[in-house]
């Protein structure tokens, strides 16, 4: 038995606890952005988060749900390690050869910056491999998303996605939109990604609980 209360097991990442947040520069940022570490992971530069009525899409859980937008730098300035993860990364950056930042991916709700076309969201998951010291892509897979009208009379809701097995023990997962015949990135919205620690030794969960 552990000897005091550490962090284990699964979580759910709402983005409904980021602090408040007022740019200086409202050119330079349209959205908040996810301060890292946000839940001790690593958000690649472009995530921030938006409230309703900024998307027509409601959050799963009110009132935030991230968006990443690929062509924007919403979180280089204020941390660094955000550029250690490629486009739409999130993950354990500087710490992913360490298991105790490694975690499964279980499931999410996605939806597509567009009110004409349904697109696709590609997830890849990463993990560590000791004797190459980098990460490598150990399993990848896709979704369809729905299209939300331009006439919609109501608020669109997001797709709820599951992951298959092979998204357990990864030190990253790189989350992708693209519309079909297009392979330019697209701007998507994510709400409720339900994750758990890989490694819940006393140890790791100890780590956890006394670092950001």
């Amino acid at each position: 038995m552990c000897p005091e209360i550490g962090d284990f097991g699964k979580f759910t990442l709402k983005w409904d606890d980021v602090p408040g947040w007022s740019p200086e520069d409202n050119n330079t940022y349209t959205f908040p952005p996810v301060w890292n570490p946000y839940h001790h992971l690593i958000f690649a530069n472009g995530y921030g988060y938006v409230p309703p009525p900024n998307e027509p899409f409601k959050p799963v859980s009110a009132p935030h749900m991230a968006i990443f937008l690929p062509n924007q730098t919403t979180t280089a300035l204020e941390h660094p390690h955000a550029g250690i993860l490629p486009p739409g990364g999130i993950g354990a950056g500087p710490r992913a050869s360490q298991s105790a930042w490694w975690f499964d991916v279980y499931s999410s709700y996605f939806a597509c910056d567009t009110a004409t076309e349904p697109c696709t969201i590609q997830a890849i998951g990463y993990q560590y491999k000791p004797n190459i010291k980098e990460e490598y892509p150990r399993v990848m897979q896709n979704f369809s998303i729905p299209a939300c009208p331009k006439n919609f009379t109501t608020e669109c809701e997001l797709k709820k996605v599951d992951f298959e097995p092979g998204f357990r023990a990864l030190s990253s997962i790189q989350f992708q939109a693209f519309f079909e015949g297009n392979s330019s990135r697209q701007v998507f919205v994510m709400d409720d990604l339900a994750l758990g620690w890989a490694n819940n030794t006393c140890e790791a969960g100890l780590m956890r609980l006394r670092k950001k």
